[in-house]
C-alpha cells in the first residue's frame, strides 16, 4: 500500500478514479443491469397475447347434412382494447426510467463517498508530512540544547576551579598573619569572601542552567514521543482510508494510490442552483417517473376494464356420407369467429384506478419532502464551505503570526539560550495550525463534493 504525491498527475487522478469507479463498482453494475432488465419489460407488456389453438376428434364421426364430421380445428387471437398496449409501455418506460435513476443517485453516491476519501487521504498525508517535519525541528532544537548544556558543564568546571583557587589563597595568606601587618591583611581577607561569593553565585548559575536544560529536553522529547505515536496512529487509519477507497473501485484492497500535493479550494455557489437541484436531482427525477408510471397505470387500469376482442377461425373436417346427397357432401365447413369478452366485475378495475390515485398522492408527498431534504442539504453545503473558509483564512493568519514568533524566538534563543520552553511551545502550536488549515482545506472540498453532488 503506499500513497503518491505526484502533482503533475494527481490534477487528473481523482477524475480517473471516479471513472474507473463508475465502470467497476458492483453496486453501479447491479444497478445498470435493473435498468437494463426494466427495459426488457416494455416488449412483454406491448405484445398481443398468444393465439389459441384447439383441435377436437370425434371417435364416431358425427352424421350431419353435408357429410361426417370427422374433427374440428380452433384458431383464437385475442386483442386489448384500444390503447391499452399504449398505456402499458408508458408505465413500463416509466418504471425503467425509475431504475435509470436510481443507476445516476447511487453513481453521484459513490463518486461522493470516493471524493470524501480521497480528500480524507489528502489530510492524512498531510498530517503525518508535517508531523514529521516537526519531528526533524525539535531534534535540531534538541542538538541545540545538548551543545549548550555541554558548554554550561565545562563553564560550571572552570568557575569549580576557579573558586578552589581563590579559597586556597585565602588560606595561605591568613597562615602569614603573625608578620604584625594586620591592616595590609585586613585588606586581603576583606577581598577573598567577595571573589568567594562571586564564584558561587556562577555556580548555582550554571547548576539552575544546566537543570532547565534538562528539563527542556526531556520535554522535547516527549512531544517527539507523542508525534510518532500520533503518526503510526494516522497510518493505521490510512490503511483503513485507502482500503475504503479501493473497495469502491472493486480492486486490491492494499492497491496504490495517487494523491494531490494540493487541493483547489475556489468555487463559486450561486443560490440558483437549488431550483436546478429541485428539477434534476436523480431522487427528484426517480419519484417523478414513479408518479408517471402510476398515471399511466391509472389509464392502463381503465382500458382493462373495457371488453376484449378475440378474432378466430373455426375449421371443421368432414367426411363424405353414402346417403348423402347434397352438394355439399364431404366438403370441409371454415367458420370465422367473434370473440368479446364481458368485464362486467367493475369491482376489481375500480380498486385498481383507486390504488393508483392513492400512490399518486404518497408519491407527491415524498416528492415534496424528498426537495425539502434537498434544500437542507443544499445550505447545509454551503454553510459547510463558508466555514471551511473562515477556518482556512484563520488558519493561515496563525501559522503566519506563529512562524515570525518563532523566528524572533529561535534566533534568541541560539544566541542566548533562553526561552526554549516559549521556542517548543510555539513549534507544535504552528504544527497544530498547519494541521488545523489541511483539515479546513478537506472539509473545503468535501462540501464542494456535496454540493456537486445535489447539483448534478
Amino acid at each position: 500500500m503506499c500513497l503518491c504525491g505526484n502533482n503533475s498527475y494527481s490534477q487528473d487522478s481523482l477524475s480517473s478514479y471516479l471513472e474507473m469507479a463508475t465502470e467497476n463498482n458492483p453496486l453501479l453494475k447491479s444497478k445498470y443491469n435493473d435498468y437494463l432488465s426494466a427495459l426488457e419489460k416494455i416488449p412483454q407488456v406491448s405484445s398481443l397475447p398468444d393465439p389459441e389453438f384447439s383441435a377436437g376428434y370425434y371417435l364416431e364421426p358425427m352424421e350431419v347434412v353435408s357429410g361426417k364430421q370427422i374433427a374440428d380445428l380452433k384458431l383464437m387471437q385475442m386483442f386489448p382494447w384500444w390503447g391499452t398496449f399504449k398505456s402499458s409501455k408508458a408505465e413500463a418506460l416509466s418504471m425503467a426510467n425509475m431504475k435509470l435513476s436510481s443507476y445516476n443517485e447511487a453513481k453521484l453516491e459513490i463518486q461522493n463517498k470516493l471524493k470524501s476519501v480521497w480528500y480524507q487521504l489528502y489530510s492524512n498525508k498531510k498530517e503525518i508530512d508535517y508531523s514529521n517535519e516537526t519531528i526533524d525541528i525539535l531534534k535540531s532544537l534538541e542538538n541545540i540544547t545538548l551543545g549548550q548544556y555541554q558548554n554550561t558543564s565545562l563553564s560550571g568546571s572552570a568557575v569549580k576551579s576557579s573558586s578552589s583557587t581563590v579559597s586556597q589563597n585565602s588560606e595561605t595568606k591568613s597562615s602569614q598573619s603573625n608578620d604584625g601587618k594586620s591592616g595590609s591583611m585586613g585588606a586581603m581577607n576583606s577581598d577573598s569572601p567577595e571573589k568567594t561569593d562571586n564564584s558561587m553565585d556562577m555556580q548555582t548559575s550554571n547548576s539552575m542552567g544546566k537543570s532547565s536544560g534538562i528539563i527542556g529536553i526531556f520535554n522535547l522529547q516527549l512531544e517527539v514521543f507523542e508525534l510518532e505515536s500520533n503518526i503510526s496512529l494516522l497510518k493505521d487509519q490510512q490503511k483503513t482510508l485507502v482500503a475504503q477507497f479501493n473497495s469502491l473501485l472493486n480492486r486490491d484492497l492494499s492497491a496504490n494510490i495517487s494523491i494531490s500535493d494540493t487541493l483547489d479550494n475556489k468555487y463559486n455557489a450561486n443560490q440558483a442552483y437549488i431550483d436546478s437541484i429541485k428539477a434534476n436531482n436523480p431522487m427528484v427525477q426517480m419519484l417523478e417517473f414513479e408518479k408517471q408510471s402510476y398515471e399511466n397505470k391509472i389509464q392502463m387500469s381503465k382500458k382493462m376494464g373495457l371488453p376484449m376482442v378475440g378474432v378466430g377461425l373455426n375449421y371443421s373436417i368432414i367426411g363424405k356420407s353414402k346417403t348423402g346427397h347434397s352438394t355439399m357432401n364431404g366438403k370441409d365447413m371454415i367458420m370465422p369467429m367473434l370473440t368479446v369478452s364481458l368485464p362486467i366485475y367493475r369491482k376489481k378495475y375500480n380498486a385498481m384506478v383507486k390504488e393508483s390515485e392513492l400512490m399518486i398522492s404518497s408519491t407527491d408527498d415524498r416528492l415534496t419532502n424528498t426537495k425539502n431534504e434537498l434544500e437542507v442539504e443544499y445550505i447545509k453545503a454551503l454553510e459547510g464551505i463558508k466555514d471551511a473558509e473562515r477556518r482556512i483564512k484563520l488558519s493561515i493568519a496563525q501559522q503566519d503570526l506563529t512562524e515570525r514568533s518563532l523566528n524572533l524566538l529561535v534566533s534568541q534563543y541560539s544566541t542566548s539560550g533562553s526561552g526554549f520552553d516559549e521556542v517548543l511551545r510555539l513549534q507544535i502550536q504552528h504544527l497544530k495550525y498547519k494541521i488545523q488549515a489541511s483539515k479546513a482545506l478537506t472539509d473545503y472540498n468535501i462540501a464542494v463534493a456535496m454540493l456537486e453532488k445535489l447539483i448534478n
